[in-house]
């Protein structure tokens, strides 16, 4: 971190660090640290562990003596190969930054291959890193570089503005609030209807359990939808544990 996201770079499009805020976060004694072992474990079991970790970032904070916006929690999923950092960094983002962003939090995403690009040169790569590792911290201002991209799902875009407009509202003039509201509004037009399509020669839909070949594949699904649903109850009730399977966590460490 000290090496390359708290130090300036030529092709980073803009002035000061690659992260602007890392250092500061260091320096404030607000940058933690924490690991689990990831070797090996299904992957549900992995996105239901870090489904917790918004639980944990929130009794953390309230933990402090101090409280500080520049919180961040560094977690390393250890014992990932490298041919899985795609699947357990890249997909895991995708899939959890929705859930996180409800929560009022950010998700980064970091490993040694990251394609992701910089917000401001499409040459720079600045999710980088020796190791692979998600990073956790407060939804802020500036995160609106980070949202409502072209190439996002427009339903998706719709969910990042609201969110964001929900957890910055007290820190966003009366202009930026119009203008993020419109932006949502715009786009949740640009959904397309919600419409049956036509079903062919006037024939009644057939019930997908009444399709032998769908009922073998769900059954063949039964045993991870139950694990989900387990997941979900899990979360629902607030019952889960980052320890659940064979996750280990890490005692949190604050940045030496």
């Amino acid at each position: 971190m000290q090496r390359f996201i708290m130090q300036p770079h030529s092709d980073l499009g803009r002035k000061g660090a690659v992260c602007p805020f890392a250092k500061p976060s260091h320096e404030e004694r607000a940058l933690l640290f924490s690991a689990f072992d990831a070797a090996d474990m299904p992957f549900d079991t992995y996105i239901g562990a870090l489904m917790r970790l918004p639980y944990l970032f929130n009794r953390v904070a309230a933990e402090r003596p101090e409280p500080s916006e520049l919180l961040s929690l560094a977690v390393y999923p250890l014992g990932l190969q490298d041919e899985e950092h795609y699947k357990f960094i890249d997909c895991a983002h995708m899939i959890l930054k929705p859930f996180y962003m409800e929560c009022g939090l950010m998700l980064g995403e970091f490993h040694p291959t990251s394609s992701v690009r910089g917000a401001h040169s499409d040459s720079f790569r600045p999710m980088r890193a020796d190791k692979p590792l998600l990073v956790i911290r407060a939804m802020a201002l500036h995160d609106a570089l980070f949202i409502d991209g072209a190439s996002t799902p427009i339903g998706m875009r719709v969910h990042e503005l609201e969110c964001y407009l929900r957890w910055n509202a007290e820190r966003l003039s009366a202009t930026e609030k119009a203008r993020v509201a419109i932006g949502s509004r715009n786009a949740r037009h640009s959904l397309p209807p919600s419409t049956p399509s036509p079903n062919r020669r006037g024939r009644q839909p057939v019930s997908e359990t009444g399709n032998p070949q769908m009922q073998y594949r769900l059954a063949r699904c039964a045993p991870a939808a139950t694990s989900g649903q387990r997941i979900r109850r899990s979360i629902d009730n607030g019952k889960g544990s980052v320890c659940d399977g064979r996750t280990r966590v890490g005692r949190v460490a604050n940045a030496l």
